[in-house]
């Protein structure tokens, strides 16, 4: 089974959190965690296999989870 998780940054989350999370994440089996950062419109994908990227509005992800492609700005529109 493929597990993802992941969390919408506050500005009250700490860096150590936001680690803590991932690591906690991935070290249970988890194969992806996205740190979603809606001040920046972005989001930050870590894979189990030490993949670590930041992608933009204008990126896209492309998800071994989720078996396809999300648009970043499609995550973030109102």
């Amino acid at each position: 089974m493929n597990v993802m998780a992941g969390t919408v940054l506050a500005p009250s989350n700490s860096t150590a959190e936001m680690l803590e999370r991932e690591q906690t994440c991935l070290r249970h089996g988890g194969q992806e965690f996205w740190l979603v950062d809606p001040q920046r419109d972005s989001v930050k994908v870590i894979r189990g296999d030490g993949y670590s990227r930041v992608h933009d509005a204008r990126g896209v992800v492309e998800s071994g989870v989720l078996n396809g492609f999300i648009a970043v700005r499609d995550i973030f529109a109102r």
